[in-house]
């Protein structure tokens, strides 16, 4: 696989969860009862604080990405880190949840 074919995989793997998001919901595809469950959600932290993380988490997410097509040897790490982070950040809002 070449450098251009593997930038072209990852590319294209992020518009297809892009627009798979999208459809999901412009179009109302996930049922009902999810998002009941997501209005009942109670934060765990200040909505302040988590939209200054999920704005550092986006940066870093633009860095990660530009790392990995750049094929810089810190980008392995800093994905893996960046993926410890947003586990964290669901966590701390609460987001882990069993629905049956």
């Amino acid at each position: 696989m070449t450098k251009n074919q593997y930038r072209m995989l990852v590319v294209g793997t992020l518009i297809i969860a892009l627009v798979g998001g999208s459809v999901d919901l412009v179009f109302g595809l996930l049922p009902r009862e999810i998002y009941i469950q997501l209005s009942m959600r109670e934060s765990r932290i200040d909505q302040g604080v988590m939209l200054f993380l999920m704005a550092v988490f986006i940066a870093a997410c633009l860095v990660s990405l530009y790392g990995t097509l750049s094929f810089r040897h810190w980008a392995p790490r800093f994905n893996i880190i960046l993926a410890v982070f947003g586990l964290l950040i669901l966590v701390a809002d609460g987001a882990p949840s069993v629905q049956s």
